[in-house]
């Protein structure tokens, strides 16, 4: 069997959306 543990799917999604509001983050302070 292979499953994802609960501790490495919520770190692998904290890590994407960090990312995703890393971005938006960097594009609000480009725009100004």
């Amino acid at each position: 069997k292979n499953e994802v543990s609960k501790e490495d799917f919520l770190r692998v999604a904290k890590d994407i959306v960090g990312d995703q509001m890393l971005r938006k983050a960097v594009e609000l302070m480009q725009e100004k």
